[in-house]
């Protein structure tokens, strides 16, 4: 299977500020971002299809919103200190969390009240 990708880097005043990887066969039309973090704020695609996110000031990632076929936000993904929240749309604006981190790893909610535990195995180098 053969992945047609094309690079676009952008440049100001001769640095290099973002490199991006468009994927032809999933038709990006346009990756819009912050100028001073380098941060993607907006990707739209061919279809119609949308992803924003948004940002705190120093740049940690706060929220996602996925809008599918110009409808309002299919889902909202909320990032608050490790943990991750989950929004669908049409379901009562319930917000689920789907992980939180520990010190081995992180939790992985899998239900209500069910969940797994994930570590991360690591040696001295953290790698």
């Amino acid at each position: 299977m053969s992945c047609n990708i094309l690079i676009i880097q952008a440049k100001t005043k001769g640095r290099l500020r973002s490199t991006f990887c468009y994927f032809i066969k999933k038709s990006i039309n346009s990756v819009n971002g912050t100028i001073f973090l380098n941060l993607p704020t907006e990707v739209l695609w061919g279809n119609g299809d949308k992803i924003s996110y948004v940002y705190d000031a120093s740049g940690v990632k706060l929220a996602k919103y996925v809008q599918k076929n110009l409808l309002s936000n299919a889902e909202t993904t909320y990032y608050l200190n490790g943990f991750q929240y989950s929004q669908a749309a049409g379901k009562g604006n319930q917000s689920v969390l789907q992980f939180f981190p520990t010190a081995e790893g992180y939790v992985n909610v899998t239900g209500g009240t069910a969940f797994n535990y994930v570590y991360n195995y690591t040696d001295h180098f953290d790698s």
